[in-house]
């Protein structure tokens, strides 16, 4: 199979790259393909000619979006809009988040509940959705407080950690941690059923206070962990609270389950321990 990927150099672009890597795979950086230029993305798919464009190549910094709010809708949904175009009949795939969901749900959030984006950066994500959601060849994945990589959540708590023996984690923004080596195979997995909207995190769900004590105990120093609220600040967006993404039509469509966030954590924390940290 011939893949373009965008966003080559982010986390989840290089876990398409690893995980496809006996494919032919073509990937491209901001740096080699500007999404928000039609021209290129049209003169790129046509050379091409791929028989599946993985879309990675997003604005995910939610507060930065909230200054550059230009930017945020220029590359999280105007791009997709050329994307779509020019893919024409092949498989387009590109990644959605969790936080199109602003209002609190203690019910774990379906593919079909309205959306409520409360930030710049969710309502970018949202409109992308919708600029491209009615092509029939789309699969539009949402997910949620992903790890697996350098400045991820993960990597900021070892960061903190080496430098100090107490820690302030908010305990009022609950979801669910989700492994990019499993969103990567989970989103594979989903060419093989027809596309739509998906959701896909890791099972299970946490604080973000409680995903730090859990990232802590892989540290070799003692650490302590205190809880705190989220303080509204200007220029920065406002989080959602309780966003957890429902696995069910991921499952039901292949058969599978989804392992929980703690077992994907502890492989990830291994794996890092094994490396020195």
């Amino acid at each position: 199979m011939k893949i373009l990927i965008t966003g080559a150099e982010g986390r989840v672009g290089k876990a398409f790259q690893i995980m496809l890597q006996n494919e032919e795979v073509f990937a491209f950086s901001k740096q080699t393909l500007d999404c928000t230029n039609r021209y290129q993305v049209t003169r790129v798919v046509e050379q091409i000619n791929p028989d599946l464009i993985v879309h990675c190549a997003a604005f995910t910094n939610v507060d930065a979006c909230e200054r550059e709010p230009v930017k945020a809708f220029m590359v999280n949904s105007l791009a997709l809009t050329h994307l779509v175009e020019a893919a024409g009949t092949r498989k387009l795939m590109l990644f959605s988040s969790d936080y199109v969901f602003g209002e609190p749900s203690v019910i774990p959030y379906q593919e079909t509940d309205p959306p409520s984006p409360q930030s710049i950066y969710a309502y970018s994500k949202w409109l992308g959705e919708e600029l491209v959601k009615y092509h029939p060849s789309v699969y539009i994945i949402r997910t949620s407080w992903l790890f697996g990589g350098d400045g991820d959540f993960v990597d900021k708590i070892i960061q903190k950690a080496k430098e100090t023996d107490e820690i302030m984690v908010v305990d009022d923004q609950v979801g669910t941690p989700t492994y990019i080596k499993d969103l990567v195979q989970g989103s594979i997995q989903l060419l093989q059923h027809p596309p739509g909207i998906y959701h896909f995190s890791n099972s299970g769900s946490c604080s973000r206070y409680e995903w730090a004590k859990a990232i802590v105990s892989y540290v070799p120093n003692e650490v302590y962990i205190q809880a705190g609220q989220t303080i509204s600040q200007s220029n920065v967006a406002k989080r959602p609270y309780h966003t957890v993404l429902s696995n069910e039509k991921w499952k039901r469509v292949t058969g599978e389950d989804v392992r929980n966030w703690r077992e994907a954590l502890e492989e990830y924390m291994e794996g890092r321990l094994d490396d020195g940290f």
